[in-house]
């Protein structure tokens, strides 16, 4: 009886650090550019290269968190996911794909009440445009592994309740993604993000492994992000013939 006590503390104490730990980290990157700020950095008056180097900083700097913290836990499921490769990226690929499915339909459904893109599309494409090479390498390596390591595993050591994970992963997955949303009906977004991200989610339950969820984002994002540089170069090229 006592050791069943004792293992219930033990485990409330680890679930409780785990929550803390996340709150945390949430709230660190949400928050980082503050830091920014109080060094006297003005991120509205800074060039777009110099905007990315500082975006760079500030992936180092939470993965090097991740690492560390989860430097065991990292080796020996990237050591399984290579292992079992075909099975991991199964489960990725078919819940990406279902994924991107919901996030197709539920965007066109919300292309009837708003015009253009989200302003995250917007301020993604922006800096695709001004800043190519630095944005697909930060939006293809960087950001996948630590909105992964955030929404995904840190914030699943806090739930028992696999379902619960899932829903509470998509619903701040989406959230993070419609902070910058310019109008109160822009918040809609994150329906589709948050489908997103609920999927992502389902695939790490039913994968046991962090890296399928990381792989499928890097392949996800840098497939969007090439054709977007692309259709960029394309339009240039297609309005030089036209000045000519």
């Amino acid at each position: 009886m006592e050791n069943d006590v004792n293992t219930n503390v033990k485990n409330n104490v680890k679930k409780t650090k785990e929550i803390l730990f996340f709150v945390f980290i949430l709230l660190f990157f949400m928050l980082f550019e503050i830091i920014y700020v109080a060094c006297g950095i003005d991120l509205k008056k800074v060039s777009s290269k110099t905007y990315m180097l500082l975006a760079y900083i500030k992936y180092f700097v939470f993965i090097l968190i991740f690492v560390i913290r989860y430097r065991k836990y990292l080796k020996e499921k990237l050591k399984d996911f290579f292992k079992n490769i075909t099975k991991h990226v199964g489960i990725g690929i078919k819940w990406w794909g279902i994924g991107f499915l919901a996030m197709m339909i539920i965007n066109n459904i919300l292309s009837r009440f708003i015009t253009g893109v989200g302003t995250n599309e917007e301020i993604v494409q922006s800096y695709l445009d001004s800043e190519p090479l630095l944005m697909i390498i930060a939006t293809t390596l960087f950001a996948p592994f630590v909105e992964e390591m955030i929404y995904r595993k840190s914030l699943q050591d806090c739930f028992k309740n696999k379902n619960l994970f899932i829903l509470v992963s998509g619903l701040l997955f989406g959230l993070a993604h419609v902070l910058s949303a310019k109008t109160p009906i822009e918040f809609l977004f994150i329906l589709s993000y948050g489908a997103f991200g609920a999927c992502f989610a389902k695939a790490l339950v039913d994968s046991d492994n962090i890296y399928t969820t990381i792989f499928v984002h890097m392949l996800h994002n840098g497939v969007l992000s090439l054709i977007a540089v692309l259709t960029v170069m394309l339009w240039r090229q297609d309005v030089k013939r036209i000045v000519r």
